[in-house]
């Protein structure tokens, strides 16, 4: 019955962290890729929910800084929704990693190679370069701005420029760090320096963006399949309703300490 007891706080806390707020509170810290808006919108469009609230923390007692699911919150805006369910975590409980993008040979290479906002080098320098890239043959390049080129070429317009190149006409598949050492064949494997929690935020508070899908920010005790009905998100007097939702879900939820395997859309 303690063990009981124990579980139930634990969950009564874990929907504390459940809020809805306005869309004009909200703070991107990535750009979105077309195509996968495009499917997202129309995945939770069919649905008539969203079934994760997006992960966010804190910027000020009233801004929020989505940390996960970019994609999802620019659907419900497109959507007409004015509020956005978040999670809210601490700063001390987010882990940020980068993405890996395996992506196939192309056009999109030549066009790299012929421009000129890119240095392109096989030993690494003492600066910060924008991309590692490792093709099948082994060979590895290292890619910085190019001075040449003037100030306008920093580091963030030439990662922009980089990811929206292939990104535009490639599928993509994103890989945790470090599970390819090598890509297949036909293909380059990219690899991206790891930005810290509060360089996040210094280029969200500049008004930037970093490119999509290329911070991994990794969060214990996730809130899954808690499928938010869209009515609650798309009003202004919808309080009541939400504190109802949330009282039910007390009840239903479950922890699972063991690894899974999750099929995003």
């Amino acid at each position: 019955m303690e063990y009981l007891v124990k579980e139930e706080e634990i969950f009564l806390d874990i929907l504390s962290r459940l809020r809805l707020v306005d869309i004009d509170q909200i703070y991107f810290h990535e750009s979105v890729e077309p195509r996968r808006l495009q499917r997202t919108c129309q995945a939770i469009e069919k649905e008539g929910v969203i079934r994760h609230p997006v992960i966010a923390t804190a910027l000020s007692p009233d801004r929020y800084l989505i940390l996960d699911g970019a994609h999802r919150t620019h659907s419900l805006q497109n959507l007409g929704c004015n509020k956005i369910p978040i999670q809210l975590v601490d700063a001390s409980e987010i882990k940020v990693e980068a993405w890996e993008h395996l992506v196939p040979e192309g056009i999109w290479l030549d066009q790299l190679r012929d421009n000129t906002i890119f240095q392109w080098t096989n030993t690494i320098r003492s600066e910060f370069h924008v991309a590692e890239m490792i093709y099948t043959d082994q060979t590895i390049f290292w890619g910085y701005p190019n001075p040449d080129v003037g100030e306008s070429c920093n580091r963030l317009k030439a990662w922009h420029y980089l990811v929206e190149l292939y990104t535009r006409n490639q599928s993509v598949i994103r890989l945790p760090q470090g599970r390819f050492s090598f890509p297949e064949s036909n293909h380059v494997l990219l690899r991206f320096p790891t930005l810290t929690l509060e360089e996040i935020k210094e280029i969200v508070l500049a008004e930037q963006l970093v490119p999509a899908g290329v911070t991994r920010c990794i969060v214990q005790g996730r809130l899954l399949n808690l499928n938010i009905p869209l009515f609650l998100l798309n009003s202004t007097n919808k309080t009541n309703e939400w504190v109802q939702f949330c009282e039910q879900k007390v009840d239903k939820l479950r922890l699972y300490t063991e690894s899974i395997y999750l099929c995003e859309v």
